[in-house]
C-alpha cells in the first residue's frame, strides 16, 4: 500500500489494495503518508477490519507532535509505538472483561503474504452498529432508550475506573474519552476502541480519571438537549457507585495540587473554546454542583 500523491490517498468508500487483498477504504488520514487508515476486507467469505498504522501527520507535524507528548507526558505518536500502544491496551481491557474489537482466532491465516503492506496492522472483527454518541444524538432515539444505555454503561465505567485506582495502570484510561470512542453494536454490546495514546506516569491516576470522567460527560453535553441534561448528570451521580471519582474533575481542573498543572489548567481555562457550555471546564463545575446538590439532599446517595 503505497500513496505517493496526496490525491491519491484513499477516501472513505474507496477500493484500495493491500498486498493482493482488495479493500473499501473506512477512513484514512488524508495529512499523513497515506498508510494510516482501517480498511474492510472480504477473507474467507467473512468480513473482517484491518487496521493499519502509518504516519497520521507531515514528518514536520509528526516531530512537534512528539516534542508536545514528551512536555505533557504522552507516549509517543510514532506508527510503531502507536500499534504497540494500541495492542497492549487491547490485551489489558480484554483481559480484565471489558469489551474491545475482538482479533479473530483465525487471524494468523489471514495475516498471510497477501497482505504484505510493510506496514504494522491489526485484524478486528466486523460488527454492525454506531457509536453510542451517535446514539445519544439521534432525535429519533426514545429518551427513554437513552437513559437504558447510559445505565447498561455506568457500572463498567466504575469498576474500570476502580481497577485502575487499584492496580495503577493507565492502560485503563482512555487519552481521547469520549461516547464516540464507544460502539453499540446491533446485539447491544458496547464496545471500546481508539487506544493508540497513553498518559505517562508523570500523571496522577486520580487526575486522570478525573480527565476520563469530565470527556465522557462532556461529549454527552454536547448531544443532549440542554433541558435534559441535568436529568443525565443525576442519573450518573445515582448510578455510579464510587461517587468519590466524580468530584475529580473539578478538584484536578481547578486545585490540582501541582502548582504547575494548576496554573496551566487556569490559563487554559481563557481560551476561548473553554467558553461552551460542554467545554471540560464548564462541565467539571456543573458535575461538581450537582454533587453538591445531591450530599445536600436527605437520603441522597451521594
Amino acid at each position: 500500500m503505497i500513496f505517493k500523491k496526496k490525491s491519491s490517498i484513499p477516501k472513505p468508500g474507496d477500493f484500495v489494495m493491500l498486498g493482493d487483498q482488495k479493500t473499501v477504504c473506512l477512513d484514512c488520514s488524508p495529512r499523513g503518508d497515506g498508510k494510516h487508515g482501517i480498511f474492510l476486507i472480504n477473507a474467507a467469505n467473512k468480513k473482517l477490519v484491518l487496521k493499519c498504522y502509518g504516519r497520521k501527520r507531515s514528518a514536520w507535524q509528526t516531530l512537534l507532535d512528539n516534542l508536545e507528548h514528551l512536555i505533557v507526558g504522552k507516549s509517543l505518536t510514532w506508527a510503531k509505538t502507536r500499534f504497540k500502544t494500541e495492542k497492549k491496551s487491547l490485551e489489558i481491557w480484554a483481559k480484565h472483561g471489558f469489551d474491545v474489537f475482538r482479533q479473530p482466532s483465525d487471524s494468523s491465516k489471514i495475516n498471510s503474504p497477501k497482505i504484505n503492506i510493510g506496514r504494522p496492522f491489526i485484524i478486528f472483527e466486523y460488527v454492525t452498529g454506531r457509536t453510542a454518541l451517535e446514539y445519544f444524538a439521534d432525535p429519533k432515539v426514545e429518551h427513554k432508550d437513552k437513559i437504558e444505555l447510559l445505565k447498561q454503561f455506568i457500572p463498567e465505567w466504575n469498576r474500570r475506573h476502580k481497577l485502575a485506582m487499584e492496580t495503577q495502570n493507565r492502560y485503563l484510561l482512555q487519552e481521547h474519552p469520549s461516547f464516540k470512542h464507544v460502539f453499540k453494536s446491533n446485539d447491544n454490546r458496547l464496545i471500546y476502541f481508539d487506544f493508540e495514546t497513553v498518559y505517562t506516569p508523570r500523571h496522577s491516576i486520580k487526575a486522570l480519571i478525573g480527565r476520563e470522567i469530565a470527556g465522557y460527560v462532556r461529549s454527552l453535553i454536547k448531544v443532549v438537549p440542554e433541558k435534559k441534561s441535568k436529568e443525565f448528570l443525576d442519573l450518573i451521580i445515582n448510578e455510579y457507585p464510587d461517587t468519590e471519582y466524580l468530584s475529580y474533575p473539578d478538584f484536578y481542573f481547578f486545585r490540582h495540587p501541582n502548582l504547575l498543572l494548576r496554573l496551566l489548567c487556569a490559563i487554559d481555562r481563557q481560551m476561548p473554546r473553554h467558553k461552551k457550555r460542554h467545554s471540560k471546564y464548564p462541565v467539571a463545575k456543573l458535575l461538581d454542583e450537582r454533587l453538591k446538590f445531591h450530599q445536600d439532599m436527605p437520603g441522597q446517595k451521594a
